[in-house]
């Protein structure tokens, strides 16, 4: 299984650059290591503007989900992982102030 494999390959403490090149090859294990890295920060970044629990945790849901499914556009060259996942996150963000 290819994410067994890559698995092995993982370094204790991988950059977000190391794990996001093997996410955009569908990695599913490097996308898990960087959904624990990085969902406490974003359901925390929900919780402060929304200041629901239940509401942050299902976007942070919906910012992983979209950036699974949205990862072919991440482009090395061009920016950080964190400013991929803050586009997503603010318009996930944007959204949800537009619909209360």
């Amino acid at each position: 299984m290819k994410s067994t494999q890559h698995a092995a390959t993982i370094p204790t403490h991988p950059t977000d650059e190391v794990l996001m090149l093997q996410v955009l090859e569908k990695d599913k294990v490097a996308f898990q290591h960087l959904v624990k890295r990085w969902k406490t920060p974003l359901v925390n970044y929900f919780y402060r503007q929304l200041h629901d629990q239940e509401i942050s945790e299902d976007l942070t849901q919906e910012v992983f989900l979209a950036f699974w499914r949205g990862v072919d556009k991440y482009e090395v060259d061009r920016g950080t992982l964190l400013v991929f996942l803050l586009t997503i996150t603010r318009s996930r963000a944007l959204n949800r102030f537009k619909q209360q």
